[in-house]
């Protein structure tokens, strides 16, 4: 056997870490399966891509919201933990397409002890 990650993380690990910056945003859709944006719901291809750089994706996490990672999905409305309507935030499995990608210069990776991802 052949293991494809250097270290496995499950996505079901992280319901308490959710894809926006302030807690007034944590949401949860209306619809579909009722998801809330963390990490357990809403993030994986997000959670795939941390494990494949070899960082723990709640540490990524925080580095991608940071830069607007994740991004609304006007289809999916949802109600905000404040009362407030608006679209759920995802990771939209960006980068989707061959040639995308994206960098994290300041997300410390402790494998090669350096930073950038």
């Amino acid at each position: 056997m052949h293991l494809f990650y250097p270290r496995y993380h499950a996505q079901g690990f992280y319901r308490n870490t959710f894809l926006v910056d302030r807690p007034q945003e944590i949401a949860r859709a209306e619809k579909s399966n009722r998801e809330w944006n963390n990490i357990a719901e809403s993030g994986c291809h997000f959670t795939c891509m941390a494990m494949i750089g070899g960082v723990d994706p709640a540490l990524l996490a925080d580095a991608a919201i940071k830069q607007g990672y994740y991004q609304p999905d006007k289809d999916l409305p949802a109600r905000a933990l404040d009362g407030q309507r608006g679209p759920l935030v995802w990771d939209q499995n960006v980068p989707a397409r061959k040639g995308e990608s994206f960098t994290f210069p300041k997300v410390w990776h402790a494998g090669t002890r350096q930073k950038g991802l």
